[in-house]
Formats: C-alpha cells, structure tokens, sequence
C-alpha cells in the first residue's frame, strides 16, 4: 500500500534471475497498470525509431530518429554501469542522411559526454542516440521528397528508415 507518507511509491527486493519480471498495480483489488521487464541478451542489430515518419517541406520542421542497440528479440540493451571508469564500452552509432534532407545534429542524453552535437557519430546512452533531421540543405528552400536515414555501429546489424517531406 503506498500513499503520501511513503511519495507513492512501493519498494521491494527481488533476488535477480535473468528472464522476464512483471510489476502489476492493482487499485480496490482490479489490476490498473503493469509493466514488464525482460533480460536483454548479446546486442545484435540497430532499429531506427522516428517520432514521425512525415514531415512538412518547411526548415523549421523536424524529425527525431531513435537508434536503439537491441538484441534478436527486440529488447534494448545497455550497458551495466556507464560512469567514466565503467569496463563496458557503449556502441558508437554513425548516422548518414541522403535525400531531400540533412541531419541537424545527434545526441544521447548523456550526461558526461562532451561529444559535439554537430558530428554524425554518437556513443549510446543506456542503449540509444538520437539523430535530428532537418528538411532541405541550409540556405535553400526544402521540397517535397524522402529522406533516408541510416545508421551503422561496429559488430551491430545497420538500419535505415524513410521520412516522407510533404
């Protein structure tokens, strides 16, 4: 039971077991939310994950794309500790655009990385960099047409995606 004593939130140890946890919040005894976490095995592949698929001919409109290491299944995988002395080394991710578009600029949400925002290469954070991409080329108008989107790391299958200028 949690209420404002305890800030709404309940802890409890769980004695760690690879595989698949599922936390379920029931009110007046109906189950209202879960939330299920599951182990993530060898990192294998990229996906690509935009906010949007389309987007306006207009400089001022862009498209955030999500590079996500993850394993066979699907599922993220992060690195176990990433402090500046951490042994595990996070996937660096290059980014290309072509098309009727450019890449604007790359981040993690890294805290520590002081990687320029400029580059088309980012070291992941908790198993993600983000790629901005910006309709048109800089100092001309944008027009309609495709943008693709690649994204390669060293030992990881690549991934590409298309946003559509409209």
């Amino acid at each position: 039971v949690t209420d404002r004593s305890s800030r709404f939130t309940a802890t409890f140890d769980v004695p760690y077991s690879a595989g698949r946890l599922t936390a379920k919040s029931f009110v007046g005894g109906v189950e209202e939310a879960n939330v299920t976490f599951t182990t993530a095995k060898q990192a294998q592949r990229l996906r690509l994950v935009p906010d949007r698929e389309m987007i306006d001919a207009s400089r001022s409109d862009l498209s955030y794309v999500v590079a996500e290491v993850v394993d066979a299944a699907g599922v993220i995988v992060t690195c176990e500790d990433e402090s500046l002395d951490s042994k595990c080394e996070p996937p660096v991710v290059s980014f290309t655009v072509s098309g009727a578009g450019e890449l604007e600029a790359v981040g993690s949400g890294d805290p520590i990385d002081p990687s320029s925002f400029k580059q088309p290469d980012r070291k992941t954070y908790r198993g993600r960099a983000t790629a901005i991409v910006r309709p048109g080329r800089a100092g001309e108008k944008p027009t309609a047409g495709e943008i693709m989107v690649r994204a390669t790391a060293k030992g990881l299958e690549e991934a590409s995606v298309t946003i559509t200028v409209q």
